[in-house]
């Protein structure tokens, strides 16, 4: 069994398997140009006397003494390669089938060398992330995590969505609100710039109605089990306790 987990970062190899010769001259000598390291092979037979570990393979269907399909279902069961299907062979079912026995990508001849060449590019930049030290992952999964754990503001609903998607529906100063806090990228929101923003007055009249509209929202939150994603500063303002997703 061939198959290999190595995370470093991959080799740029590709392994291409096509019967027609100028064909699969003219597909190698493009893809080294673009700094790729490619082995060709001509049917199912010099696959298997060629094959070990490719990062990507590109097969033909139309192989003279075998399926490629059937190529195929042996890299998948046996490789972590990434796989190209290259044929002539454009039906639904055809594609079907070739997505079915493992294919990552399925490309109709006649193709442009350089939607191929932008595909494998593709491949190889998602292998890239995947063999990135333990450290970036972390930082994927924690984003992953904040995304989870974030409320959405629709706004042509004047909805805010908790991250257990229950929805509270907001009065025109609530939304105006929130939709001004999503948009700041400093920590803090001093108490003066809210008050300014939602045009009340900056003395105890305005203060109290800014309170008050604290308040409510606080409320409807505690109406879904949650705890309002606002918090108060003392002394300096508000801040956000959750990302806020506007939509």
């Amino acid at each position: 069994m061939i198959r290999e987990n190595n995370l470093s970062q991959p080799s740029k190899r590709v392994l291409l398997v096509e019967d027609n010769l100028d064909l699969r001259e003219d597909l190698s000598l493009y893809l080294v140009k673009q700094g790729y390291e490619v082995t060709s092979a001509g049917s199912a037979r010099e696959f298997y006397q060629l094959m070990q570990s490719f990062p990507v393979v590109i097969i033909d269907i139309g192989l003279p003494d075998q399926n490629g399909l059937v190529l195929v279902e042996y890299l998948r069961k046996n490789t972590d390669s990434k796989i190209i299907i290259l044929t002539a062979q454009s039906t639904t079912e055809a594609k079907v089938a070739g997505y079915t026995a493992g294919a990552d990508l399925y490309m109709v001849k006649p193709v442009d060398c350089k939607e191929l060449a932008a595909s494998i590019s593709n491949i190889f930049n998602r292998l890239d992330l995947l063999s990135q030290p333990a450290e970036y992952a972390s930082e994927e999964k924690k984003l992953s995590q904040d995304l989870a754990n974030s409320w959405r503001l629709i706004r042509s609903e004047w909805l805010l969505i908790s991250p257990k998607e229950k929805s509270m529906a907001l009065t025109g100063k609530e939304f105006e609100l929130i939709n001004f806090l999503a948009q700041q990228e400093s920590d803090i929101i001093s108490r003066k710039n809210l008050l300014t923003t939602l045009n009340y007055q900056l003395n105890e009249f305005g203060n109290q109605s800014f309170e008050a509209l604290i308040y409510r929202l606080r409320r409807k939150a505690e109406l879904i089990n949650s705890s309002f994603p606002v918090k108060t500063c003392r002394g300096t303002g508000y801040c956000l306790t959750a990302k806020i997703i506007v939509e």
